[in-house]
């Protein structure tokens, strides 16, 4: 219940924050400001908040609720910028900034922003199954602590339980029972944990500095020279690798996503398929597009060893499977 509780409220909160956000995306800060925070993956926000609030719900819910709203300010504003603005014209100056928002660029955009946080609800149901992989009690902690004991039998039935609940949205999703969903969902939250601030600060004052600033009584330049030299050996080596291994990780999924998109958008459309085939389609799809990359690369690890192939493939088929959607 945790992994539905942690997507209602961090969706609702995120799209809050980024419909206020949007209204200043035209700021050079505060675009920069979103990019640098959605870039940082939810599972990564997941182990820093970890370091305040412990395994509490808090640190899953900022988890989901910092990246989304920035996400969500971009797409919104992007997409409110795209509403035809000749009823502007139309609507008197003095009714106010207001009712200008909401009767000239807000109704005419509604029903895209709905379907696209819509879409954002299913994405943060994969996500509170991955944050399950740093500790915290949703479905991807029973997931995980299925495939590390090898009982591969309990995490393919969580898996089928996981896929009905993404497949079943349409059901029990309402519009109406949305309010109420959020508020229940709120107020049922387990409690969230006392803060460790010592430990939080010892995080940032000490932790995540180089090992020559963080070891050194004073700052002075032969300090400086090795943590530059400390710098330079850490891009040379792993970074570097790492860097140039994700670009061409990146680019072969890239392809290899597109080639699938084409292969598979035949199986979600009654022309190709008829109407019959087409449900078992939608539910390949699903299947496809709702595993968490992290699931299906650990899978494919276990298949084909440590390589850049389950990435390649785990991206491959979530992405295509998604876009075919």
């Amino acid at each position: 219940m945790l992994h539905l509780k942690l997507c209602f409220v961090g969706v609702c909160f995120g799209a809050v924050i980024g419909i206020f956000l949007s209204l200043l995306f035209h700021h050079r800060l505060i675009r920069l400001c979103c990019a640098f925070f959605r870039s940082i993956h939810e599972l990564f926000w997941a182990l820093i908040f970890l370091q305040l609030f412990g395994l509490s719900p808090l640190t899953g819910l900022l988890a989901i609720t910092v990246p989304y709203a920035c996400t969500f300010a971009k797409v919104y504003a992007e997409t409110l910028d795209q509403i035809d603005k000749t009823p502007t014209f139309a609507i008197s100056h003095l009714a106010g900034a207001v009712n200008l928002f909401i009767y000239t660029k807000l109704a005419p955009a509604w029903h895209q922003l709905v379907s696209y946080t819509r879409y954002r609800f299913e994405c943060a149901l994969r996500t509170s199954a991955v944050l399950g992989f740093v500790g915290l009690p949703t479905l991807g902690f029973h997931l995980e602590s299925a495939f590390s004991e090898g009982n591969y039998s309990q995490a393919g039935a969580i898996l089928i339980l996981f896929y009905l609940l993404v497949a079943s949205i349409n059901i029990w999703l309402k519009p109406k029972a949305l309010p109420i969903l959020i508020v229940m969902a709120w107020f049922y939250l387990p409690d969230f944990e006392a803060t460790n601030w010592p430990l939080f600060v010892q995080f940032l004052t000490n932790d995540i500095w180089p090992a020559p600033l963080r070891n050194a009584d004073d700052v002075n330049l032969q300090v400086v020279a090795e943590t530059l030299q400390w710098y330079s050996s850490l891009m040379n080596g792993e970074v570097l690798k790492g860097v140039i291994n994700t670009i061409v990780l990146t680019q072969i999924a890239l392809v290899a996503s597109a080639i699938l998109t084409l292969m598979l958008f035949p199986l979600n459309m009654k022309l190709f398929v008829g109407s019959h085939f087409r449900v078992f389609g939608q539910g390949f799809l699903i299947v496809l597009r709702s595993t968490p990359e992290v699931i299906l690369a650990f899978v494919f690890l276990l298949l084909f060893g440590p390589s850049m192939l389950p990435a390649v493939l785990a991206l491959a088929l979530h992405n295509g499977g998604l876009l075919a959607s």
